[in-house]
């Protein structure tokens, strides 16, 4: 970056962008178009592979996540070393619906564990359906323990879990408590001696167009549902490429730790840390 460049870049005042009645609508329609056609192309192959319970039933919504995610002028970098030998559970920050697709092309065989809201969602819960998402209901504790056992039958049957614990999404400048309550499936997995690794993952997106993510900027890619999903979507084309950054952590054992909140608040502050040093490094790096 030129001297010219970052003196432009540090004397420029954030300014509300709201979407304008004239914003581009084009491009995001071509955009869903390709990725719907791509979608109900392959979903016959992924509906067989489900039906024979086959191993490799992941590969057809990976390739969904990582071409819609390329649609959607998302680049992603991923660092550190996932598991893929055992069944592991994933825990990562939740920023924005973005995250479904970022996580969910670079987590092999593996499913999320979503709100059961979205199992209701038409045609969105019935692709859900086809990656192995499994719901939770956190307002109806008396269906608590079907939902671990339908969690942990997923987990026996050979296939991962992506966890979002905070439990909702955030401005993306700090990551909230995980809710230990939803770490009871490593719980209960520990208790029948099948110790279920654990890996915190940090998701963040640390540029827009070359330039980094800066505090103010941060809540035009994360959303946080005060806004319409739609109205977010479309912004989101305006603001050019979007570089999203996924760090593995070091995998523990629930059996390390002992309890489902002691495992919740080390895998938050190793998120955290994943976060601050992605944010710092790229500044660092324009800087330079």
């Amino acid at each position: 970056m030129t001297d010219s460049g970052k003196a432009e870049y540090l004397g420029r005042k954030e300014k509300p962008n709201p979407v304008s009645t004239r914003e581009p609508f084009f491009r995001p329609l071509v955009a869903f178009i390709l990725a719907l056609s791509l979608v109900i192309l392959t979903l016959p192959l992924q509906a067989i592979l489900i039906y024979l319970n086959s191993k490799h039933w992941w590969f057809f919504p990976s390739l969904w996540h990582r071409y819609i995610a390329r649609q959607l002028n998302l680049n992603v970098t991923v660092k550190g070393e996932m598991v893929t030998d055992v069944p592991v559970l994933f825990v990562a920050n939740h920023l924005s619906w973005a995250d479904i697709f970022v996580l969910g092309g670079c987590c092999r065989n593996a499913g999320f564990v979503a709100k059961s809201e979205i199992e209701s969602w038409g045609f969105i819960g019935w692709l859900a359906k086809m990656q192995y998402t499994q719901y939770v209901n956190r307002g109806r504790r008396t269906d608590s323990k079907n939902q671990r056992d339908r969690l942990i039958a997923s987990v026996h049957e050979g296939r991962n879990l992506i966890l979002f614990p905070e439990g909702t999404t955030t401005d993306g400048n700090k990551v909230v408590a995980f809710k230990s309550a939803l770490f009871s499936v490593a719980e209960e997995l520990s208790a029948a001696e099948h110790d279920l690794v654990i890996q915190p993952v940090t998701v963040s997106y640390v540029e827009i167009h070359g330039m980094p993510i800066v505090r103010a900027r941060r809540p035009h890619v994360a959303w946080m549902g005060e806004v319409g999903m739609l109205h977010h979507f479309r912004q989101h084309f305006r603001h050019g490429p979007i570089e999203a950054l996924v760090e593995f952590h070091e995998p523990v054992h629930y059996s390390d730790y002992g309890s489902r909140k002691a495992v919740a608040t080390y895998c938050r502050d190793r998120v955290q840390e994943g976060l601050e040093r992605a944010y710092k490094g790229h500044l660092r790096e324009f800087f330079q």
